[in-house]
């Protein structure tokens, strides 16, 4: 596997290097995994073997072939998210590189977020971009997703409308699969003992009685952290007791981005302010075991479906369950609402009103996702991949 990896000083909790920690956790009983990681990734001796080999914004096609030949892996899944590895010259270089290990390896690489065309400004560049450069940057990442997509690596997503995304940038359909989202197991998630309702809210210092709705995750432009804000203030004006546990931690690929430290600032700003909202910063992977303990619910108001999101299926993992917008296309229609917050009022008002129905539901949806389910589609997928390569060869 290549992908970024846990750091042995890092303890925040999402994003694809603990995807691929769960994912290589999951695999161990049908394959022996070594992760290519960057060289500040912690040794995991309990899920695969990790080799640092690369440094961020230095990934380069002949490193990953020197440590590949050395290794001769029957076969290789890449990890993939935009700017995943560091910097722009390698976020365009990727589709080079994926092609080149592809044509000499069974390959797969998971994509995990497939940005449209008409989401690339609004969802994508805003903010982040200075005006006069947003038409190059927008060729620059349809170029690279082009790449991707017509590369000789299998691609992987986790749901039909990412897929589609794919093929309109020239994938084949059949080279493309959907693979369940990797639902961690608890240890994945957390090292520590997972606290009783009681145990949890007695260390938040929050009422047994109260209504507590969580919601967590890196700040990004689509996710809809302003909405759920403004929706919880309108269910807590009926409900006093309502208590929002409220984490908009920093991205730590956009931590040096001046607009965007102005962007979390602001958001922290106006958290801290709120009614019954308890912002608590960026949870650590020890932490959430607790709050999630605590809450009665998780919501996620994005405005754009880009890719699958690690947190709402740590929450639900977690036994939470979770209230997701309209935009997650794929999600089951029981637990949606539109992203505006109006309507997320109501659904906390219908969730509270019969929790059990949303519980099931949720339920299904770790069923979904459960290791068994993870490993047999992989291994489905890796079989495929390595019969066409050999049939190629």
């Amino acid at each position: 596997m290549i992908s970024t990896w846990p750091g042995a000083d890092s303890s925040v909790s999402g994003g694809v290097a603990g995807y691929a920690r769960g994912l290589a956790t999951m695999l161990a009983p049908i394959a022996q995994v070594t992760v290519l990681a960057d060289v500040g990734a912690r040794a995991d001796p309990a899920a695969c073997t990790v080799v640092p080999t690369w440094k961020p914004g230095m990934l380069t096609a002949s490193a990953l072939d020197r440590a590949l030949t050395e290794l001769e892996p029957d076969l290789v899944h890449v990890q993939h998210e935009l700017f995943l590895y560091g910097s722009v010259p390698s976020a365009v270089a990727f589709p080079s590189w994926l092609d080149s290990i592809a044509k000499k390896r069974p390959t797969v690489v998971t994509v995990h977020g497939v940005v449209s065309g008409d989401q690339m400004n609004r969802v994508l560049l805003q903010g982040r971009v200075p005006r006069p450069l947003v038409p190059l940057a927008q060729s620059v990442v349809r170029a690279i997703f082009r790449g991707i997509a017509r590369s000789a690596a299998f691609k992987v997503v986790h749901g039909p409308a990412l897929a589609a995304r794919l093929v309109e940038y020239g994938a084949s359909e059949r080279d493309v699969a959907i693979a369940p989202f990797t639902a961690p197991s608890l240890s994945a998630i957390s090292t520590g003992n997972v606290a009783s309702r009681e145990e949890a809210r007695a260390h938040l210092g929050i009422s047994v009685d109260a209504k507590v709705v969580l919601s967590w995750g890196f700040l990004n432009t689509y996710k809809g952290f302003d909405i759920l804000l403004a929706g919880f203030q309108k269910f807590r004006s009926r409900h006093p007791e309502a208590v929002l546990l409220f984490s908009a931690g920093m991205h730590p690929k956009l931590s040096s981005n001046a607009r965007y430290l102005r962007d979390h600032a602001a958001l922290a700003e106006r958290a801290g302010r709120s009614e019954g909202v308890r912002h608590v910063g960026c949870i650590s992977s020890r932490e959430i075991v607790d709050y999630a303990a605590a809450a009665d619910v998780a919501v996620f108001a994005y405005t754009h479906y880009v890719a699958a999101s690690g947190p709402a299926m740590d929450s639900a993992v977690l036994g939470v369950p979770v209230l997701l917008s309209s935009a997650f296309e794929d999600a089951p229609a029981a637990l949606t609402f539109a992203p505006d917050p109006e309507a997320v009022a109501r659904k906390l008002e219908d969730f509270f009103a019969s929790p059990g129905a949303y519980a099931q539901e949720t339920a299904r949806l770790v069923l979904d996702a459960s290791e068994e389910r993870i490993r047999r589609s992989h291994e489905e997928i890796y079989g495929k991949v390595v019969d066409r390569f050999l049939a190629r060869a």
